[in-house]
Order: C-alpha cells, then structure tokens, then sequence
C-alpha cells in the first residue's frame, strides 16, 4: 500500500476493520465506514455485549494478520444496474438501508 494516497490507504483499513470485526463477531451489522480528514471510521451494530477493552486487543491482532496476507484491493468501476444488484446481495444484513444517502445508486 505504499504507493497510494493516504484516503486510499485509510479507505482500504476500513475494509480491514470491518473484514475483522466481522471475524470475530460474524453477528455485527455494518454501518458505514468513510475515510475521514485524520483517519477513518466505521459504524458498527453490535449483537449482544459492547466491544470492552479485550475486543481491542483482539481486533488489532485480527487486523494485524489481515494485512500480513497482503490482501488485494481492487477498483472496478462499474454501472449502476449491476452496482444496485451487488449491494442487494452483499449488504442485505447491514443497516445500511436504513441510510437514504447510500441507496442512490
């Protein structure tokens, strides 16, 4: 990942959160998760018990071997029909849906 601007960078590490979280807690829902000014974020919703302090640990050392795989992340542009259908498959257990600004696509 060196080669690339730092929002790709922090764009591509909010994949590697939620790839880990979803490791590790296979019941969370994702929220959304942009690439911001210093960092990124993600909104997660939790079945259950709130993430304490041992899930941090956890979810770094998940996120530690994720990037050791050297992962490949891949820009496809693509229409809007075939967008449309990719979130319907992918994101139907998110809460996503509930966020009118993500369903313009």
């Amino acid at each position: 990942m060196k080669n690339f601007s730092i929002e790709t960078k922090r764009h591509s590490l909010g994949h590697i959160l939620a790839m880990a979280v979803l490791e590790l807690r296979p019941d969370t829902k994702l929220g959304i998760g942009p690439a911001i000014e210093n960092g990124f974020y993600y909104d997660f919703e939790f079945n259950g018990s709130p993430p304490n302090a041992d899930c941090f640990e956890k979810l770094e050392k998940k996120m530690a071997e994720l990037m050791e795989k050297n992962l490949k992340f891949e820009l496809e542009e693509i229409d809007g029909k075939k967008a449309k259908k990719i979130r319907r498959k992918k994101y139907d257990r998110t809460f996503k849906k509930t966020c009118p600004s993500l369903l313009r696509i």
